[in-house]
């Protein structure tokens, strides 16, 4: 991409397959400063991309980038939660990006390790619990405060220390904050926006141990709820509900 207010080219997207977008290391909206110590932020960005197609071996990019953000920063209506994930790794990767970390130069810049980026069909995707927006906090129970981008990215690859496929991520993410229905006393509808085909993350059950002392009626209730998933983050459903239909179903006792 290229404009006359930014003049610098633009990552407008990321082909399928790619090494740009296996990388992790780039999302659509990257400004691109320089290509090998090559200055791009006047060129055109076919000129950008022929330079890069005749790149042998590695090319080093340096890039530009908005900080990012997150709902719960500046939100009375969305709270958060931690919770521990693990992420099976294909060929190394994550398939996530990551933006923010510490600058050590300039402090007051510094921000959370937000994700930024989740690779369709990639590790972390298909776990269905990480989204855009979560923040990382450790990796492989390795604290990530006070770590800069280029430290934290260079943890997400490194493998060295655990020897194993599998990598535990600690994310911090968001949870809308719905106070009507905490001191609700009748029937809710609940509307859950979700993907096709997407685990909502509930446990179902028809008994009722989980209700201590209190007597309650046969039916379906939400026996547990997946951390980190869709159902946890809507902030509507807890453990011990009563579900009384689904999509205009009525669940029979």
């Amino acid at each position: 991409g290229h404009s006359e207010v930014d003049p610098c080219p633009s990552i407008a997207s990321l082909r399928p397959g790619s090494v740009a977008l296996t990388s992790d290391q780039l999302v659509p909206g990257d400004r691109i400063h320089s290509v090998n110590g090559i200055n791009t932020s006047r060129m055109r960005p076919d000129e950008v991309t022929t330079l890069l197609d005749n790149v042998d071996g590695n090319a080093l990019l340096e890039i530009e980038y908005s900080l990012p953000s997150y709902a719960s920063e500046n939100s009375l209506c969305v709270t958060s939660k931690i919770t521990e994930i693990t992420v099976e790794r294909v060929d190394g990767s994550l398939g996530i990006t990551l933006r923010g970390g510490a600058v050590i130069e300039h402090p007051h810049l510094s921000r959370p390790l937000v994700i930024t980026q989740v690779r369709t069909n990639g590790p972390a995707y298909r776990t269905g619990l990480i989204r855009v927006g979560d923040r990382l906090l450790k990796v492989d129970n390795q604290p990530l405060i006070n770590k800069t981008l280029m430290e934290a990215q260079k943890l997400l690859k490194d493998t060295s220390h655990c020897g194993s496929t599998f990598t535990s991520l600690t994310i911090e993410y968001d949870i809308n904050n719905m106070e009507s229905v905490k001191y609700a006393t009748g029937p809710l509808l609940v509307e859950i926006d979700r993907q096709v085909n997407e685990d909502l993350g509930l446990v179902l059950s028809n008994c009722c141990d989980f209700a201590g002392d209190e007597i309650m009626t046969a039916g379906i209730y939400i026996a547990n709820i997946i951390p980190a998933s869709t159902a946890d983050r809507c902030g509507a459903l807890n453990v011990g509900d009563q579900l009384l239909a689904i999509d205009d179903i009525t669940l029979e006792d």
